[in-house]
């Protein structure tokens, strides 16, 4: 009989196995589409940024969660809890400003061209890459300061309490 723990397991196992493949496929589609010579719309580039971002969000946050719901402890040290987190939480805010973007994108490309956006219509393909660049530097910035509060699994043995973090946690620990 299975186990609560082995359940989550396989079903974590497959959710992140079939979302990294379905993020896999699409980027597959999009590089074969440059790779064979046809023009490329500004659109493609901030979907293939929002595509690499959900892999990431993926690799990083469903591996360690994988790993320990089937029971694998304490396999990650300060280092890799540190690159991990900075890792996800870089990644997470590049999917919000990609989203955000592509949205923006979007509403720019429908509007009518007798608007005030209209100045700005023709001028998005040039400007795509520039805004995707600033997304990749502003959300690296945001994500300085994690490594600094992260910490990684510990034991800490008191008098009054026992205390196991078998994850990374975030915060300001005091030492006992």
């Amino acid at each position: 009989m299975l186990t609560i723990n082995v359940c989550i397991g396989i079903f974590l196992l497959f959710q992140t196995t079939i979302g990294i493949l379905a993020k896999v496929f699409l980027l597959s589609l999009y590089i074969l589409n440059f790779l064979s010579g046809h023009k490329l719309r500004p659109l493609n580039l901030i979907l293939t940024q929002l595509i690499l971002a959900n892999i990431t969000i993926l690799v990083s946050k469903g591996s360690p969660e994988l790993l320990q719901a089937f029971g694998i402890s304490y396999f990650l040290d300060d280092i890799g809890c540190k690159m991990i987190v900075s890792l996800h939480r870089i990644a997470q805010g590049l999917s919000i400003s990609f989203t955000c973007l592509l949205c923006s994108f979007q509403a720019i490309t429908i509007s009518p061209s007798d608007s005030t956006l209209s100045d700005l219509k023709a001028r998005i393909p040039e400007l795509i890459s520039t805004f995707c660049l600033f997304c990749w530097i502003f959300n690296i910035l945001i994500e300085i300061p994690v490594p600094i509060f992260v910490r990684g699994p510990r034991s800490t043995t008191n008098n009054t309490n026992e205390s196991n973090v078998i994850c990374c946690s975030m915060g300001i620990l005091i030492d006992v």
